[in-house]
């Protein structure tokens, strides 16, 4: 497993593990599959890392009125529900980043909002998809819980 978006492969604590040779029975079992097409959603958006600039600090602290970066998957803000943005959720509010300087699909720099002290998280609402703007908002939830000190 990775520490974070930009740890790279190391052989002491990662594992490369290729097997290929099929055997008759799964030759045999391969031809028995049955097939169907089925029609997927457009990928969920996912938070990988948030690193609040200020403090330097990983997936644990946020600086009021400082700036994050988020890393992740699916996550550019796009649409134009009222609802799509970056919020930031704790002591019983939502508040809305109102500044986003950097806005890809595995990228945001926010400005963080004024916020009091306590514990919150990062939720990204957007109507982004690869191919095409989607009718309704996709949402993202960190799980992680992090500190406004």
């Amino acid at each position: 497993m990775f520490d974070s978006p930009d740890d790279h492969f190391d052989e002491n604590s990662h594992k490369v593990n290729i097997n290929l040779a099929k055997g008759t029975l799964l030759r045999d079992t391969e031809k028995r599959v049955p097939v169907e097409k089925i029609n997927i959603s457009s990928p969920q958006p996912r938070i990988v890392e948030i690193k609040d600039i200020f403090s330097g600090k990983r997936n644990e602290l946020l600086t009021s009125n400082g700036a994050v970066i988020i890393r992740g998957h699916n996550i550019k803000l796009t649409g134009d529900d009222p609802s799509c943005g970056l919020w930031f959720v704790g002591n019983n509010t939502e508040i809305k980043a109102e500044i986003i300087s950097e806005n890809k699909p595995s990228t945001l720099i926010a400005v963080i909002p004024t916020l009091e002290k306590g514990q919150y998280q990062l939720k990204v609402v957007t109507q982004y998809s690869s191919s095409k703007m989607l009718k309704t908002t996709k949402i993202c939830v960190y799980p992680v819980v992090l500190t406004v000190l």
